[in-house]
């Protein structure tokens, strides 16, 4: 369903352009799922490609060890890395999206980003940017880390320069210390060479509320508050999901805008906190009744507060 709904804000909000879709996944990705999101895509004007991964392909890498973030990932994580050589040759570039994401206007400019030389582009990251992260991968913070969930990917550079060969060597090298699984190998390999995109182009949750809590230097203030005011990418990296009852994200009615477009309108919402960690987030929720008004005029809200106080007593996991 997410992926779905990212699709149709998509389409909606690039009605003048040419999209075809190619979605890496693997054999457990239904026929009816495939159908569901060839109905989205196909309805607007547009193509679908799915291609089915080989688990086998991933057992270098490492994935649900102790010292990885707590979040649940799986291997589908690493997908994006083989796409030099999944995705027809033809192609020489293109945009990564997680599937937990919505497009609230036009990516004409983004796709026209010149990356000649580069072979990525990404937005830095909004929680692995603190010294410890840098200490634990050995390269300076100056070089920063950016978010894998939205990418501009130079495929043409990939092929060339042989990434995959890299990426697989890193994985097998670097082992210990891949925290955020595909994100810290790409930040690895390009952390010299990638262009740095404007926060607008992946706004994650924390970019939304309390600037005091970003730890991203005051270059990026301007950049913040575009995004804060304009995102042009919404980017849900916290639980609970837009999708869980128990979200109150500023931007869930959007969400469900672009829901209700799909075949899932009437899908019954879920919580994603149960027991303790439920009462805990129902705490967090009270905060944003009495303290949120909106992300872009409150830097000292309390409900950025108490979902921080939660958030590090690792009952809400973040990437």
């Amino acid at each position: 369903m997410p992926i779905g709904v990212m699709l149709t804000s998509l389409f909606e909000n690039n009605k003048e352009d040419d999209i075809s879709i190619h979605m890496m996944t693997n054999k457990e990705f239904t026929e009816k799922n495939q159908s569901s999101l060839r109905n989205i895509v196909e309805s607007r004007g547009g193509h679908i490609a799915f291609y089915f991964m080989d688990d086998d392909l991933f057992r270098d890498f490492p994935i649900g060890e102790d010292y990885q973030s707590q979040h649940i990932i799986s291997m589908v994580a690493y997908y994006r890395l083989f796409a030099a050589e999944i995705l027809p040759q033809e192609i020489d570039r293109i945009i990564y999206f997680d599937g937990d994401i919505i497009v609230r206007d036009s990516l004409r400019e983004l796709w026209n980003t010149n990356m000649e030389g580069f072979p990525i582009a990404a937005v830095p990251d909004c929680e692995n940017c603190t010294v410890i992260h840098y200490n634990r991968l050995k390269y300076p913070q100056s070089l920063g880390y950016f978010n894998s969930g939205v990418l501009l990917i130079n495929l043409q550079y990939w092929r060339e320069h042989h990434v995959l060969k890299e990426f697989l060597q890193i994985a097998k090298e670097k082992r210990p210390v891949l925290r955020c699984h595909d994100q810290d190998i790409m930040n690895l390999l390009f952390r010299e060479n990638k262009i740095v995109l404007p926060l607008k182009y992946n706004m994650e949750n924390c970019f939304l509320f309390c600037r005091e809590q970003v730890p991203l230097t005051y270059v990026f203030d301007e950049q913040i508050k575009e995004g804060q005011q304009h995102p042009v990418i919404v980017h849900f990296s916290a639980c609970p999901k837009l999708w869980h009852k128990d979200s109150h994200h500023p931007y869930k009615a959007e969400f469900v805008y672009y829901r209700n477009m799909t075949e899932w309108k009437n899908m019954r919402e879920r919580r994603h906190y149960r027991g303790r960690h439920r009462f805990y987030w129902a705490l967090v929720n009270f905060a944003i009744w009495i303290g949120w008004s909106h992300p872009s005029n409150n830097p000292d809200n309390f409900y950025v507060k108490a979902e921080r106080m939660v958030f590090n007593d690792n009952i809400v996991p973040l990437r």
